[in-house]
Formats: C-alpha cells, sequence, structure tokens
C-alpha cells in the first residue's frame, strides 16, 4: 500500500465462512521481523514503525496521508479524463454542452435517440414502481439514461469539431413517436425489451398477446380518468309493491300495467330520484321507476327502469338501464348489464340488499361530458 515503510508485509486473507462478511476478504500488516503482527491499517503500521525507529509520529502520519492524497488525486484526475473522453460531463461543463447541442438541435427525446441509426434501446419493467426505464445504447456499448448527459456529450463533440449533424438529422428524420411507445407496452409484457434502430425506420410489430397487453393498459388508464368523472348527488328513493295503494299517480298507473299483464303481486318496484347537478344532467335518464327482474345477479335482485309511453296510454317500455350489485366492487351500480362498460352511477354505501333507504342515499353520478362514451 502507499506510503507503508520498508520492512512490513501485507497479507490478504478471506473472512471465515460462518461470518456475515463471508465471501469477502481483508488485509492484515506485519513486520518482517515478526515483533508486530495482525497490524489493521497502514496508518497504524506507520506510527508503530515511527516509534521503532525514534521518529516523530506526527511527522510520518502526515507525510502518509500526503502521500495517499496525492494518489486520490491523480485517479481523480484520470477518472475526470475518462468520463470526459467518454463524453460524461458534470458541473459548468456540462451545462454549457447541453447548451451547444440544443443551439442547434434543440432538446432530445425518446423517439428521437431510438431512431438514430445502429443505436439500441432497452425498456426495462419495475414491477415494484409500476415504471418502465428507458436505456439508450451506442454501438460502442456505451448506455445513456439521462437525455441531458446524451446531449451534453453530443455538445462536447460539436465543440471539439466533430460532425453530429448527419447522425442526428437521420434520427429526426426517422423519429416515430407511436412506434417509441411500443417498447414500453413491450417490456410490460416480457419484463425487459431491446430494440435496434434500422437504417430506414422500422416499425415494431407487436404480436397478438403483445397487443392484448396494450388494449389492457390503454383501459387501465380509462379506467383510473373515469374514476375520478364521478359527482356526488343525492338520491331520493322509495321501495313498494306493485300491488301497495300508490299516492304517487305515475307510480300507480305503471303498477297498475304491470298488474295487467300478469306480473306477480310481490314484484318490487323501485323509484329513483336524482337530485340536478350544475356538472352533470345524466341524473334525468336515469330518474324513475326500476322493476325487480325474475332472475337475480349475484345473489341480489336486479331491477330494470320501465315508463309509460305516454300518460293514459296503458303501454310500457322498458329501457336498457338496470339497477344491479357489482360484486367485485362490492357495491350498487346504475348503468348497463355489460359490466365491461362503466355504470352511469353508483353507491357504495352499505344499503343492505336493496339499493335504497327509503331516505336520502348518497350516490356519485357520472359527469355528462362522458356518460355518452362509455
Amino acid at each position: 500500500a502507499d506510503g507503508v515503510p520498508l520492512g512490513w508485509k501485507a497479507i490478504e486473507q478471506a473472512y471465515s465462512p460462518g461470518s456475515t462478511s463471508a465471501g469477502k476478504t481483508y488485509i492484515r500488516y506485519y513486520s518482517l521481523d515478526g515483533k508486530h503482527k495482525a497490524i489493521t491499517s497502514p496508518g497504524a503500521v506507520v506510527k508503530i514503525h515511527a516509534e521503532m525507529c525514534g521518529q516523530s509520529v506526527d511527522a510520518a502520519v502526515a507525510e502518509y496521508k500526503a502521500i495517499v492524497q496525492k494518489r486520490k488525486d491523480k485517479e481523480a484526475h484520470e477518472r475526470a479524463v475518462e468520463r470526459e473522453a467518454a463524453g460524461l460531463l458534470k458541473g459548468e461543463k456540462r451545462e454549457k454542452s447541453i447548451e451547444t447541442f440544443r443551439a442547434q438541435f434543440g432538446a432530445l427525446d425518446g423517439p428521437t435517440v431510438h431512431a438514430i441509426p445502429g443505436w439500441k434501446t432497452r425498456w426495462d419493467y419495475a414491477p415494484s414502481c409500476g415504471q418502465v426505464h428507458v436505456t439508450y445504447i451506442e454501438p460502442s456499448g456505451q448506455e445513456w439514461k439521462l437525455l441531458k448527459d446524451l446531449e451534453a456529450c453530443m455538445g462536447l463533440k460539436i465543440e471539439n469539431g466533430e460532425n453530429v449533424a448527419d447522425l442526428m438529422n437521420a434520427a429526426m428524420c426517422y423519429r416515430d413517436k407511436d412506434t417509441f411507445s411500443q417498447g414500453s407496452v413491450l417490456a410490460r409484457a416480457h419484463g425487459t425489451y431491446t430494440h435496434e434502430a434500422a437504417q430506414q425506420g422500422e416499425q415494431i410489430e407487436l404480436t397478438k398477446e403483445d397487443k392484448v397487453v396494450e388494449r389492457a393498459a390503454k383501459k387501465l388508464k380509462r379506467d383510473l380518468l373515469i374514476e375520478g368523472a364521478y359527482d356526488e348527488c343525492s338520491m331520493k328513493g322509495s321501495v313498494m309493491s306493485i300491488s301497495d295503494d300508490k299516492s304517487n299517480s305515475a307510480a300507480k298507473s305503471v303498477c297498475k300495467i304491470l298488474l295487467r299483464r300478469g306480473f306477480d303481486k310481490r314484484t318490487t318496484l323501485l323509484s329513483l330520484n336524482f337530485e340536478s347537478h350544475p356538472e352533470s344532467d345524466a341524473s334525468k335518464q336515469l330518474n324513475g321507476f326500476y322493476y325487480q327482474l325474475e332472475d337475480s345477479h349475484n345473489e341480489h335482485p336486479i331491477y330494470q327502469k320501465v315508463s309509460e309511453m305516454r300518460s293514459g296510454a296503458a303501454v310500457l317500455f322498458c329501457a336498457g338501464l338496470y339497477v344491479l350489485w357489482n360484486d367485485q366492487r362490492q357495491r350498487w351500480e346504475l348503468g348497463s348489464l355489460n359490466q365491461s362498460l362503466h355504470c352511469l352511477a353508483y353507491c357504495d354505501a352499505d344499503v343492505g340488499n336493496t339499493p335504497v333507504t327509503g331516505g336520502q342515499d348518497k350516490w356519485r353520478v357520472l359527469r355528462t361530458a362522458l356518460s355518452s362514451t362509455v
């Protein structure tokens, strides 16, 4: 080791198999005269040697530290030279080279670097955070994870008189945002994906399985968007049997027609009345009567909207709106029987085996801007 005086030897030894540092090694120092054994550090050796020789311990330690620092400074300089040669800059040099590059070509983005002829792009999916990390790889094997580091490297080449225009112009010509985005889809499907840019702008071909993953990712993104598009809304509801006496003339007329058509007297009818909301007029199409179907859904009753064609016509028509229990989300929903579509309204409060309590229930209603597209 640097600074260790003559008359000493260093022996590298392995930690025992039962040690917490098993597999690693350590160094101990021994004097050649056999008087001093297993000294743990070069600094301790310098102190002992100075005492043995009658020298100033402080002066010997200071000289040793100076030797070590000189070695560290030399290694740091060599690393800095190597980093700069590879285009890995820091501080003001980095910012200056970035400005040089951007002055000619603007800021880099993923699709552009992905299209540099001869380069490779690797997408790595990290399940722990759900993110896909992108690495850009030169033909030499040099990897870039930060676009600004690559801008600094390219800028330094420009400052040194190198021509990067042909490379960048080709990349910008072949740049394809959609093709680049497929890399993330494939990484999520397979864990990692690497693609080499072609000379004439090759397209990434998705397999049938990859397309399934892509559709699932898009659906998840849309689901998250729509889940935040429901507004709280009070709903005044009631539950009645179609054979009960009704004070409401509209309910009385609907029940009379159902009975005439042979429905069981015990058939349940729901009356839903959502309050108006400034962000949504969807409640208008949700209000009305829903009769209980004979079949159940997820071991809960299911109701379909029914309306009289016109007052006094004695003719009913059924709409494609249902009140049903969503077992997966554990809530009552109002919408289509197709569970792949988003519901128009839902209530996740514990209201029991029927969707209304007879009081003011809190529901969440989808805004009109989205309700026609879900």
